[in-house]
This record gives C-alpha cells, sequence and structure tokens, in this order.
C-alpha cells in the first residue's frame, strides 16, 4: 500500500465519542467500563491508584487508548447492534458474552495495528513496541508484527485476510483460555443476573443467538465471522448446561440462581458433579430412592480427583469421601428437583428397589482425568519440583498417562460415602441458610451504623469530554482489502519485449514473417477450497489455455491438464514439465509441452506483485496487456475427487518420460526493437 493510502490516525476513518473519568467505582478491578444504563464509557482515571482499591503491586494495566477503543466496541454493540436483545438460553447468553470480549479484543488489536501502520520511521516503530511491549491479552499479535510475520502494509490482500483471521483467533485463544478461571466467574455471574431478571424469557434461540454472534463480528466494514475459527460455543459450562436442563425441565428461575450462586467459590464453576447426577432417568423411583440416588452421584463424581491422585502416587489406602460445603448446593438442588418431579408426576410412592440398585451402582462408576489432575497440582507438586526425584515424577506422569480417562468404581478406593445430606433434611438445611442470611444482614446494617465512614464511597465522575478515535463502523477494513485486491489483482508482462517479429524458413531457404498471436484478455484465475486445494489456470479471452493445475493444501501438484485455447490436449506421448522454482523471494512457475513454453509462465513476489507472459502452441508469446488474477473459493476438488481423478497419477509430471518431442512447427524467433 502506497504511503498516501495508509490509515493514519487522524484521516476520514476517525470519529469522536464521549468519555468520563471515574476515579472510585473501579473497584472491582476493571480499568475501565461501559455503563448501559448511563450510556457512558468510563475509564479509572483520577488522584486514586489502584492500592487505594486493595490492589498491591498491581502489573501495568492497559494503555488508555486500549482501554477506549474497547469499551467503545461494547457501546457499539449493545447501542448501535442491538446486541443482548435476543432472550437465549444460558449457555447461549455465557457464549454470546465470550463473542463480545472476543470482539472487544480484536478492536484493540485494529487500533494497535493502525499505530503500527502509521509508525514509519525507526524511532516511531520502536516507540510503538515499547508502548505495548508489556500488554498481555494481545501479546501474539503484537510479536506477529515485530518478528515479521504479518506486515500490515503489505499490498497482497490474501496476507492481510490471514492477518485478519490470525487477529480473530489469537483474541480468541487469548480469551477462551480454559484456564482462565476470573472471566469464566464473571460470565456465569452475569448469567444469573440475567437469570434473575428475566425469569421465564430464558429460553433456547439459535437462530437470534447466532443472529448476534455475526452483527458482533462487523467490525470495519467486514465480518470476521466469515475468518478463522467460525465456533459459535467458544467455551464450556457444565454447570449452565445442568441450568438449562433444570429450566427446560420446570424448575423455579430463582430457586436455579440460588443453586448455581451457592456453587464452589460463591458460583457454580462447572458443577461436574450435579451434571454427572442429572444423567440419571429417576422415574418410577420413590422421592427418598431419588434423593439417595443423586446424592451418591454427586459424592462419587467429587471423588473423582481424589482417585485420580491416588492412582497417580501410586498410593493404595482407602479414603472416607464426602463432600466439601456441598450441603447447602446439594440442598438446593434437590428442593428443585423436587418441584420438577411433582410437576412431571417423575417418581412413583412405592419406588422400584431393582432400578434403584442398578442406578446406584452405575453412579458409582466415574470417569477419572488423571493428566487435568497433575495439570492443576503440577506447581505444588513436591515429586514435579524437586529435581533429584526426577524419576519419581516421570512415574507419575507415566501413571497419569496410563490411566487417563479411565472408569472406576469409588467403592474400591473408598471407605463408604458420605452423603452430603447424611442426618438432614432439605428442610433443615435450608431453614439453616435463611437464618444465617438473616444474621449476616443484621451484622452489616449494624456494622456501618457504628462506622458509617467505612461504608463504600460514591462515584467522582468528571465531566464529560470527547476523544478522537478508529471509528470502527466505519469501513476502513473493507476499503483496505478493496484497494488491494484492486492492487494485488493487476499484472503487468512478463517481459518489456517491444514489438516482436517472427519468422520460418521456407524450403528454399528464403524467411515468412509469421503473424505475432494476440489476446484481448488474460486472465489468472486460482480457485481455493476449505481445506486448502486449489486449482490454478489461466484463461484467454474466456476459454482455458496452459496447464491447469491442482494442488494439493501443501502446494504439491497432484494433478495436471493442459488446453489449448479452450481444447484439451491429449497429454499421450507428450513431453510436459511443469517447473516451479524459488529463488531471492521470488517464484518462477512455467510449463513446457514438447520443450518450448507454453500457456502462461508467471513470476511473483512475496509481496503478491505478478508478472505474467503467455505463449502458444508453437512456443510463440503472445500480444495483449489486458491482464487480471482472480482468486476465489469455490467447492470444487475435496480430497475425495482429488484421489478418484488421479488414481493414475502418481506425482511424476512426464506423462510418458521417453516420448519424443514433436516437431516444432518454426524455426526460430527475432525481436525486432
Amino acid at each position: 500500500m502506497t504511503k498516501d493510502k495508509k490509515i493514519k490516525l487522524d484521516d476520514e476513518y476517525m470519529t469522536d465519542i464521549t468519555l468520563r473519568n471515574d476515579s472510585v467505582a473501579m473497584v472491582s478491578g476493571n480499568q475501565g467500563y461501559y455503563s448501559p444504563a448511563k450510556g457512558e464509557i468510563r475509564i479509572l482515571k483520577g488522584d486514586l491508584s489502584w492500592d487505594d482499591f486493595g490492589f498491591k503491586n498491581a502489573p501495568k494495566g492497559k494503555t488508555e487508548d486500549l482501554l477506549i477503543i474497547h469499551e467503545r466496541e461494547h457501546e457499539i454493540d449493545i447501542e448501535e447492534k442491538g446486541v443482548g436483545t435476543e432472550k437465549v438460553s444460558l449457555n447461549e447468553f455465557y457464549q454470546r458474552d465470550y463473542h463480545l470480549e472476543v470482539g472487544a479484543l480484536i478492536a484493540e488489536k485494529l487500533q494497535i495495528r493502525a499505530e503500527f501502520m502509521a509508525a514509519q520511521t525507526d524511532e516511531e516503530k520502536r516507540a510503538f513496541f515499547e508502548k505495548y511491549g508489556a500488554d498481555e491479552d494481545n501479546k501474539e499479535y503484537i510479536n506477529a508484527l515485530k518478528t515479521g510475520r504479518f506486515n500490515p502494509n503489505t499490498d497482497s490482500e490474501q496476507e492481510t485476510r490471514k492477518e485478519m483471521a490470525f487477529i480473530k483467533d489469537s483474541s480468541i485463544r487469548y480469551r477462551c483460555d480454559p484456564s482462565d478461571n476470573s472471566y469464566h466467574k464473571n460470565t456465569i455471574e452475569n448469567a444469573m443476573l440475567y437469570l434473575a431478571r428475566e425469569g421465564d424469557n430464558v429460553r433456547s434461540n439459535p437462530s437470534g443467538f447466532e443472529k448476534e454472534v455475526r452483527a458482533i463480528y462487523q467490525i470495519g466494514g467486514i465480518n470476521f465471522s466469515e475468518f478463522g475459527n467460525q465456533d459459535l460455543y467458544l467455551m464450556k459450562s457444565n454447570g449452565l448446561d445442568v441450568a438449562d436442563k433444570l429450566l427446560a425441565s420446570g424448575a423455579d428461575a430463582n430457586k436455579v440462581v440460588k443453586f448455581m450462586n451457592r456453587g464452589k467459590e460463591g458460583f457454580a464453576t462447572s458443577n461436574d458433579a450435579f451434571a454427572w447426577a442429572e444423567s440419571f432417568d429417576v422415574s418410577g423411583l420413590s422421592r427418598e430412592q431419588a434423593e439417595i440416588l443423586l446424592q451418591t452421584a454427586i459424592v462419587a463424581k467429587e471423588s473423582a480427583d481424589n482417585i485420580a491422585e491416588s492412582i497417580c502416587l501410586g498410593e493404595e489406602d482407602k479414603y472416607e469421601f464426602r463432600t466439601l460445603d456441598g450441603k447447602e448446593q446439594t440442598a438446593l438442588y434437590l428442593d428443585m428437583k423436587r418441584d420438577i418431579w411433582e410437576k412431571n408426576g417423575t417418581l412413583s410412592e412405592a419406588g422400584d428397589e431393582e432400578k434403584f440398585n442398578r442406578l446406584m451402582q452405575e453412579a458409582k462408576n466415574v470417569e477419572i482425568d488423571c493428566e487435568g489432575w497433575l495439570k492443576s497440582v503440577e506447581d505444588i507438586l513436591n515429586v514435579a519440583k524437586d529435581p533429584s526425584r526426577r524419576e519419581e515424577y516421570e512415574e507419575v506422569k507415566r501413571r497419569a498417562r496410563e490411566n487417563q480417562g479411565r472408569v472406576v468404581n469409588v467403592d474400591d478406593y473408598s471407605t463408604g460415602l458420605e452423603l452430603p445430606l447424611k442426618g438432614k433434611s432439605v428442610e433443615d438445611v435450608l431453614d439453616n441458610m435463611k437464618r444465617k442470611e438473616e444474621e449476616d444482614r443484621k451484622f452489616w446494617e449494624e456494622y456501618y451504623e457504628k462506622h458509617p465512614e467505612e461504608k463504600k464511597k460514591t462515584e467522582r465522575l468528571s465531566e464529560s469530554y470527547q476523544k478522537r478515535v478508529l471509528n470502527l463502523q466505519s469501513s476502513f477494513l473493507a476499503d483496505e482489502l478493496k484497494r488491494k485486491k484492486e492492487e494485488e489483482n493487476k499484472v503487468e508482462n512478463l517481459i518489456d519485449r517491444g514489438k516482436i517479429e517472427t519468422y520460418a524458413p521456407l524450403s528454399d531457404g528464403l524467411m515468412i514473417k509469421i503473424e505475432t498471436p494476440k489476446f484481448n484478455k488474460a486472465e489468472l484465475k486460482k480457485i481455493t477450497n476449505k481445506d486448502g486445494e486449489s486449482i490454478e489456470v489461466a484463461m484467454i479471452d474466456g476459454k482455458k489455455h496452459g496447464a491447469e493445475i491442482v494442488r494439493d493444501a501443501s502446494g504439491n501438484i497432484v494433478d495436471f491438464k493442459l488446453y489449448d485455447h479452450g481444447q484439451e490436449i491429449d497429454k499421450t506421448n507428450r513431453n510436459v514439465n511443469i517447473r516451479t522454482d524459488k529463488k531471492d523471494g521470488m517464484s518462477y512457475t512455467a510449463v513446457e509441452l514438447d520443450g518450448v513454453k507454453f500457456g502462461a509462465e508467471i513470476i511473483s513476489d512475496a509481496n503478491g506483485k505478478t508478472k505474467a507472459a503467455f505463449y502458444d502452441n508453437a512456443g510463440l508469446m503472445m500480444e495483449g496487456s489486458n491482464i487480471t488474477k482472480n482468486y476465489v473459493e469455490g467447492e470444487f476438488y475435496n480430497k475425495a475427487q482429488l484421489r478418484e481423478e488421479i488414481k493414475e497419477q502418481k506425482g511424476e509430471l512426464y506423462e510418458n518420460p521417453k516420448a519424443k518431442a514433436q516437431d516444432i512447427r518454426f524455426g526460430f524467433r527475432v525481436d525486432a526493437r
């Protein structure tokens, strides 16, 4: 892209937005946020530091430019695209939240990209990398710029599309890291607020969910949905799967909220144990049988990590497994299930002893994740930290590997399972919870009456002001790709040859002038399918001419055909050579038919610039200047079709290596300049 086409930070693709500085309200650890209720982007900036909020030795945060563009994308999604208006299921809400954050990270990278493109001198580039050197959220993309993997200033549309896919996928990789539990917690909490607010309106809505996800990725005039990872479900939440199933079966929404919020660490992080309990069909059992079965399943699943630990460490002791802090959530769960069973007529008064005993055994057969356990404790495991115990640690890893995914019966590893509600009824536990909540409420009410100075401070907001930022709703990316496509599709004649005159000898030794072959329009066409396989062919005045080359995803030639102005050439007894060479950053491709050039001869540089010449079946260079390229995606030649097409083709480019070259009709060529 030439200098006058670069996207500058002060050009037509900028816009003014309204901000306020918030000096107090950021006690949650956010540096910035968009408030839909107040219609404002707020940035933490003022007389208070992170230490004032209890964050000691806090890492360096984002630059203000990235904070603003991140929150601006949220504002656009909510206010201008209407994302969040569709009523969806809890799991769809959860996925949508992740997509919203991925979209905001894409916006950050586009801000970074625009600044990189504007940096012209070495000093400006050094300042750019110093500015973003500590940014963890976008580290993968910044490193790709630093190493030259991507150059936003390239003239290649194809390379820019690859860069857009990387921008999206690296944002997904960062935001959707399963080990990043903090954002998972936040998203679950948001889902519970949504459920508490919407109640019975929470329902599965695949079409509405997909429509909003597509809208999220409409940035800069292009749709990032078309690039890279196109999964609609980015993360997994077993807890929300359980909650959605409970709601679908008739559970009270408020009870589901209480159940989820009472999970581990104050919320349901995964609820694997309850997901396991939900997998059992209790129809026909009595209420007592059903409740004992589900409690057994819960404790058995929660025991899986302890069993994995015992197996990996080679221990043979049996333990008395019991749930930790699971009594209250189990009571809430069974309270919901009672409503559902009564509503749906699931249980029977008499029960079913045979089914109950069979399901009890099944409930105790749980799958263990040994490698997952080892990964979660590796940093604190003594045998892993001590170099002198390397052989012991290798043995632990071997046991983890060999027992991964194994199904075990918890009775083989325990002296007996203790149920969460042993000796307590559901009603007893719920009454006790209610009493504790009331006691806590009264305690804090009295505490703040005695210590009014410790009440949470009110917001301190600056006056609103405007800032000029990259206009994410403009067509800056679409325009860039269009310009690059036009530039990339330009093809120059391979040789500045002047006027060509070609002669052939007659039988009496005289020479006869041969008219130079001409064309009106030439096109270099490449059709690529989703597997990366491609067809390359030259078109002269709308007809295939030269070699039609089929390549696999690695770029290897797996098949080819020859055409002469649309007519397929029988390759039998013909000497064909297709050469592709790389030298000094240039790619050279030419076809020889019986020893002379035929069809297209192409040279491409690293930036996608292409030169080409075209030859007829006698090796004569054709005249014409209207040459274009066209790269498209198609459904052609999937792997199965390719195999069928080339059963007899074993990768040799010579159809018959021993065939003699056909007599050449014309003797020689003279370039008259």
